[in-house]
């Protein structure tokens, strides 16, 4: 399913990008049409003499210049950005349908694992990889959590300090604090 989504995701917005630059460039030729008749439909019914004369008066080709360039950087942003998010999403589903899969997986995969390096090196070997592995595993998964439970308890201080000061925004900021507090080193400084 999530295969066929991107694909039609794939086919739809490179069209939609070239429908956007299409749009940004006829847009002086439909600004044209559109002060013609509105030139036409005043002088047709005399309604407003004042606005006799429209496309002088606002000095048409320097408007659709400026809309022009306006609309056509602005359709040139919209389909980077949008390709540039389903690039994103893309991105995100494979790493979540891949993560799901190796922990689905994960007694497979760690027999595979453990008859190829046996195939590769003698056992002495293996069990000396495999404790270094076991020791990095350990130290790491410890020093995440208690680096998440550092995180947390910056996040509500920060969050019950700037509640008693009357921050506006305070739920907000500490939520950002305590989630740029996770980032090593640089996360207090942002």
């Amino acid at each position: 399913v999530a295969l066929i989504i991107t694909v039609i995701v794939f086919m739809i917005v490179p069209q939609i990008a070239l429908n956007f630059d299409a749009i940004a460039g006829r847009i002086s030729t439909y600004l044209d049409e559109i002060v013609t008749q509105i030139d036409a439909w005043i002088e047709g019914t005399g309604l407003f003499p004042q606005f006799e004369g429209l496309r002088e008066i606002l000095k048409m080709q320097n408007i659709t210049a400026t809309l022009t360039g306006f609309l056509s950087n602005a359709a040139s942003f919209l389909s980077q950005l949008g390709l540039q998010l389903i690039e994103a999403i893309v991105n995100l589903l494979i790493g979540a349908f891949l993560a799901v899969h190796i922990l689905y997986h994960k007694e497979l995969i760690a027999a595979s694992v453990k008859r190829t390096t046996l195939s590769i090196c003698s056992f002495r070997i293996y069990r000396w990889l495999s404790d270094l592995l076991h020791y990095a595993d350990r130290t790491f998964g410890q020093f995440i959590v208690g680096k998440l439970f550092d995180s947390l308890i910056v996040g509500l201080l920060s969050f019950i300090l700037f509640a008693l000061i009357g921050i506006p925004y305070y739920p907000l900021i500490s939520a950002v604090i305590c989630i740029a507090s996770i980032i090593p080193a640089f996360g207090y400084i942002i």
